[in-house]
């Protein structure tokens, strides 16, 4: 019990990025049925997704009943503080997830998700303004999760409030996210590199404009130039994540490698949706490699977290 304990002390608030990944998964396969037209699991995949959710839950509200210092110790860090929103995002994702199975619980998880993480917003960029001890080092790619989750919130809100509204979370993400692209450019080219740790979370910098084009496209019922503008920036960063493949091979295994899934699975959804909409077949094929590339991705993570696991690489003290 007391080994039980020690690792609930030390259980990471990034542990929700698995969630991500497991729900984007769910997404990109529901979609991957409907340009095939064959079952490929979508609802199996949305419900491991709600009970890893449901577990992880569980273990960080012990945490933060049993050792709060430890939570707010978190919340100060430099770094960490920005996966707090993963768990707002994980609810908005489960809201995507279950659309096609129960409305009414899309919709509970969307009410829920909205406001918690419009609150988890509004404290993040607080905490930019006000907070004196950052330095340009602390500046990584999940400094955009915050923002990927505004950009989310109108995926599933077409169905349960009027566009108008949701252009209000819409406008912060893209606003945040062309601020923020700048700032992390400048970081990565005139200081020091990132952490080895940290390096997979570049792919979180695919999200916001694949998630921004499938919102677009709700919102406005178009692919207009600028749609195509966000998708092939998205494109153009996967290929050059890709043709960089040796810089992130080498790291070793963190759960900062669940960055790769869910950037990865916006991109197949964003992709297919382009597909459903025109019909043209090079999003097809775009769509259907992506997703072998997810599903291959997704397997290797859910093998090497269970090691890790086991082995008690996670949920002990750090840095």
């Amino acid at each position: 019990m007391k080994r039980f304990f020690d690792r609930i002390e030390h259980f990471p608030i990034s542990f929700f990025s698995v969630v991500m990944g497991l729900a984007g998964f769910s997404i990109a396969t529901e979609r991957m049925e409907i340009i095939l037209s064959r079952p490929l699991g979508s609802d199996i995949a949305a419900f491991f997704a709600l009970d890893t959710f449901i577990v992880l839950s569980a273990c960080y509200g012990i945490k933060l009943f049993l050792f709060p210092g430890r939570v707010r110790a978190e919340f100060d860090h430099p770094v960490r503080l920005h996966f707090f929103p993963s768990f707002s995002i994980s609810l908005l994702l489960l809201a995507i997830a279950f659309m096609g199975i129960s409305t009414t619980v899309s919709t509970i998880f969307w009410s829920i998700g909205t406001p918690l993480h419009l609150i988890f917003t509004f404290a993040v960029i607080s905490i930019w303004i006000r907070n004196t001890n950052f330095h340009p080092e602390h500046l990584n790619p999940s400094w955009f999760i915050p923002v990927v989750g505004n950009i989310l919130v109108p995926v599933a809100g077409v169905h349960i409030l009027p566009g108008s509204y949701l252009w209000f979370f819409f406008s912060i993400g893209i606003l945040f996210w062309l601020m923020l692209v700048t700032l992390l450019l400048n970081r990565t080219i005139f200081f020091k590199a990132m952490p080895e740790k940290l390096v997979p979370t570049f792919f979180i910098m695919i999200a916001p404009p694949s998630v921004g084009v499938i919102s677009y496209i709700l919102l406005t019922d178009s692919t207009d130039p600028f749609a195509y503008t966000l998708y092939f920036f998205a494109l153009f960063l996967a290929l050059l994540f890709f043709v960089n493949a040796p810089m992130f091979t080498k790291v070793r295994f963190a759960l900062s490698w669940w960055a790769y899934s869910f950037p990865l699975a916006a991109l197949t959804v964003s992709s297919a949706m382009l597909f459903i909409r025109t019909e043209e077949d090079y999003f097809r094929s775009l769509a259907l490699i992506l997703f072998a590339i997810l599903a291959i991705v997704v397997g290797v993570l859910l093998a090497r977290t269970a090691v890790c696991v086991r082995r008690r690489g996670i949920c002990t003290e750090e840095d």
